[in-house]
């Protein structure tokens, strides 16, 4: 559309310059004036040309960036610069004026603005504020500023001086008084401001109220915005209306009409260097992380078409109404937070925590007064967080009748005609909410759960956007807070900069905070501490204060509270000073065992004898994917075979080798008697393991789980319902990262044949009996590498060959510890009979009795003589034929 354009107008240059050239040719003899015609456009088509290869870039900044570049310019200048009426250039020809005027074809609109030119930026690139390219949008009438806008300089430029000027509070969320708003007009005027009429400006709160920012009931107003009406300027004693004026406190007068409704300045992503701006001394809106970004871009998506002034989403019925689903903390508010601000809308939260009542008439009503405020600042986005406690009685049951009124509100909300949107988004936890509910939001965004490296992604942008900087492994700690959330890494953070004041303070340096490993283990230590002790503890004094009312008690237990958590600090400040990732590691540990969720367990490769062939197998399954997590597919292991041969201690091993966390699930505890538990119990293990990427899931007696679809018996089809689950469960697993399955039954025969399809568990591995005298003598070194030998375990080769043909890896450790008990035998029994013969004999004068335990040839062979291997040869026959029949080795 551009280039048609501009070809329009050289075309049109072009044929009026043949027209005056051959009128002058005919006519020039009679009247020579015709020439300065000629003249005259061959001048504007030479100058169009020159504008037309101008091609700048126009790069927008927070408001805050480029004011605290201006501040660094202004010294240099020596001359006033309003910040959100100038831009900074670097441009190849050297600027004869300071002010131009920014033009566009698409538009006859003029816009005046300062022009600075610096040389430490890209060429052709020009810099402006926030609020500078939401006034130059609606200036132009365009969405962008591209290559069709165009800066011309401007000969006069005289200064001039308002003697009036008339503006409009735009309609905002906030509730501040008429007084507040006086002096914060007054103060913002202190300096010149040049304002164009249709104008939009903003006034920080905190810079420009500062005595009233921090007093009570001004909490939550951030930026008050005002829209320019009118200006007037006096010329030779008449008053006349202008396009562009400045306007300072002393020489004009403010007016103040009726608030009007309007969109307000988008924010914006700083897209220059970060050299750059760290050369400037500014600290940048960094762009947001993964983990927010992609949810912000559907929910972006889904707002947009609401956005646009047409009929089309009336027409059809569509409303406006959105649901986020998250567990608590996952970063809902500061998702809908920034989607508001980056389309421009106001945003207004609601807990609807505060809006449920105990009878349904008082809640109708707060809801009523809620939609009203809300409509009172359109355009708006409305956040109703906790939506999950609306719609129930006192006794937890479902209100029809208040959410029968919500969803006739919003209904009649819609159906009136709005000249600005008003969005509505609702947060809700992972809780069911009812159908009836469910049904009023056209769409839901999901909150997912962070890994490992959206984790380390997340803490990145936290501290970049503070100024903060760390010379800490972010992936060692990412990896520790497995189940940590946004607000949880955000205390995180914010506790390992407070523990580096600290020590900045004690050690009296003065330079930029640089966060260390230890920093982030004493936050994350009372991060878990706090959770763990101090909040199981406040719930249980609630509790008590509601049950009894007994209030010696409850100063006991506050008293009580109080030095848990003075213990709890204390314990933090020796322990971690100590040992910084050994009490990372411990910690992390109690918490997950507090939350029930995984964690990695301590087998190792050693811990294993033989089975040689199925260790490679599992190490290629696994590590591939690991390596490179697009070129190989994730699939899971299905061990089979007979009982006691390892299938367990395996998994677990592979666990540990790649510091993987360890969920074990037993089948019949899935198991429920309620309808659907089951089915939801299931849901629960993959929400976990999604959790704590990446991560094993191990399921034990897989054939209790999965019967055959059909088959199972049972009247109501629970087993059929729990296979599907876990089939479908399954087949999401390409999109959660890093999770492996692996299953392991005594009985594959049992199990439903679409489990075994390719995608699932379609590489079965059977983990067999020890028949042969290596991997027995194997087994035997794995299983007794802490005994102490008489021979140093050279009697191990003897002790393999006395072994019966077929034995599991069960059996061998029945052996071993047999053995090591009829050894123990031994010396207690030398132990009595020594303390017999010499009463003044004492355990501490002979050492600890385990220390002196040393395992001999004879004591394995009473243990292999009293051995009953656990498989028989009937059962042995029967693996081989499956194995046969199944496996893939």
């Amino acid at each position: 559309m551009y280039k048609t354009h501009q070809q329009r107008i050289l075309s049109a240059l072009l044929y009026y310059k043949r027209i005056i050239r051959r009128i002058t040719n005919t006519s020039m003899r009679k009247n020579p004036h015709y020439v300065l015609s000629y003249v005259f456009l061959e001048y504007l088509y030479r100058r169009f040309q020159r504008l037309f290869k101008q091609n700048f870039e126009w790069v927008t900044l927070p408001d805050a960036v480029l004011k605290r570049m201006l501040d660094d310019l202004e010294i240099i200048w020596n001359e006033y610069v309003d910040c959100h009426s100038c831009a900074i250039v670097n441009v190849e020809e050297k600027l004869s004026s300071s002010w131009f005027n920014v033009c566009s074809m698409m538009s006859m609109t003029k816009y005046k603005l300062m022009i600075i030119s610096v040389s430490d930026i890209d060429k052709n690139t020009i810099l402006i504020s926030e609020m500078t390219k939401h006034n130059l949008r609606n200036a132009f009438h365009c969405e962008q500023l591209d290559n069709t806008c165009f800066i011309l300089p401007l000969e006069d430029d005289v200064i001039e001086f308002a003697s009036e000027a008339r503006i409009s509070l735009v309609a905002n969320p906030y509730d501040c008084a008429t007084e507040t708003l006086d002096i914060m007009l007054q103060n913002y005027f202190l300096q010149p401001r040049f304002l164009h009429v249709n104008d939009m400006f903003k006034i920080d709160a905190k810079e420009h109220a500062q005595d009233r920012f921090y007093s009570f009931g001004f909490a939550g107003i951030s930026m008050m915005y005002f829209i320019v009406q009118a200006l007037k300027v006096n010329r030779n004693g008449y008053s006349n209306n202008v396009n562009s004026c400045y306007v300072v406190r002393g020489e004009s007068a403010l007016i103040q009409e009726a608030q009007v409704h309007d969109y307000i300045s988008l924010e914006c992503v700083c897209s220059l260097p970060d050299s750059f701006l760290q050369q400037n001394r500014v600290i940048p809106n960094h762009k947001y992380p993964s983990a927010l970004m992609e949810p912000m871009e559907y929910l972006e998506s889904c707002i947009t078409p609401f956005l646009k002034k047409d009929l089309a989403n009336v027409r059809l019925n569509i409303k406006p109404v959105f649901l986020v689903k998250g567990p608590r903390g996952c970063g809902k508010h500061e998702l809908v937070r920034a989607t508001s601000k980056k389309m421009g809308l106001n945003f207004l939260c609601v807990d609807f925590v505060e809006v449920q009542t105990l009878t349904s008439a008082q809640t109708e009503a707060k809801l009523r007064i809620t939609l009203q405020n809300a409509q009172k600042c359109v355009p708006c986005m409305l956040y109703l967080n906790n939506i999950q406690v609306f719609g129930k009685t006192a006794e937890g049951q479902k209100d029809e009748r208040v959410i029968s009124f919500f969803s006739t509100e919003i209904a009649a909300l819609y159906n009136r005609r709005h000249k600005f949107p008003l969005i509505i988004v609702a947060a809700s936890d992972e809780t069911d909410m009812p159908a009836e509910l469910q049904r009023v939001f056209i769409e839901t965004i999901h909150m997912k759960h962070l890994n490992q490296s959206k984790r380390a992604e997340l803490i990145s942008w936290l501290l970049f956007n503070r100024n903060l900087k760390t010379i800490a492994d972010l992936s060692k700690v990412a990896c520790l807070c497995s189940d940590f959330k946004f607000t949880d890494l955000l205390a995180l953070s914010l506790h390992a900069t407070k523990f580096r004041c600290k020590s900045t303070l004690h050690a009296n340096q003065k330079c930029t905070l640089t966060l260390e490993q230890e920093d982030f283990a004493r936050a994350y230590g009372t991060i878990l501490v706090l959770q763990s002790i101090l909040l199981v503890r406040l719930k249980e004094f609630i509790r008590i204060l509601s049950s009894f009312f007994s209030y010696i008690f409850i100063l006991f237990y506050l008293n009580f509270f109080i030095v848990v958590f003075r213990f709890s600090c204390e314990f933090l400040r020796i322990v971690c000073n100590r040992k910084v990732l050994f009490f990372l590691e411990y910690m992390q540990s109690v918490y997950s065992d507090s939350k029930g969720a995984p964690r990695v367990p301590e087998v190792h490769w050693e811990d294993i004898g033989g089975l040689t062939d199925l260790k490679h197998e599992i190490i290629r399954r696994i590590q591939l994917p690991l390596l490179n997590a697009f070129g190989f597919g994730q699939s899971g292991l299905l061990l089979y075979g007979p009982p006691g041969t390892g299938k367990t201690l395996l998994a677990k091993a592979v666990a540990t080798e790649y510091q993987m966390h360890f969920l074990s699930i037993k089948g019949p505890e899935v198991l429920n008697m309620y309808v659907g538990q089951s089915e939801k119990n299931v849901r629960q293990i993959f929400k976990r393991a999604r959790s704590a990427t990446p991560c094993i899931v191990f399921f034990d007696e897989l054939d209790s789980l999965t019967p055959n679809r059909g088959r199972s018996g049972d009247s109501g089809g629970v087993m059929d319902r729990v296979v599907s689950q876990l089939l479908a469960e399954m087949d999401g697993l390409e999109e959660s990262g890093s999770i492996f399955i692996i299953g392991a039954t005594n009985r594959p025969d049992l199990i439903d044949p679409a489990l075994l399809r390719p995608g699932r568990f379609d590489k079965m591995l059977y983990v067999g009996i020890h028949s042969d005298h290596a991997s027995k003598l194997s087994m035997l070194k794995a299983q007794t590498r802490k005994f102490m030998f008489q021979e140093n375990g050279r009697e191990l080769e003897r002790i393999a060959e006395r072994l019966p043909d077929n034995v599991t890896g069960a059996d061998l450790y029945s052996v071993s510890s047999n053995a090591w008990l009829n050894a123990v035998r031994e010396v207690l029994a030398k132990h009595q009979e020594t303390e017999r013969l010499n009463k003044d004999y004492s355990v501490e004068e002979e050492g600890v009795i385990k220390d002196n335990v040393i395992v001999e040839l004879r004591h394995f062979s009473n243990a292999i003589c009293n051995l009953v291997p656990s498989v028989t040869d009937e059962e042995i026959k029967r693996y081989n034929e499956m194995r046969v029949e199944l496996s893939s080795l």
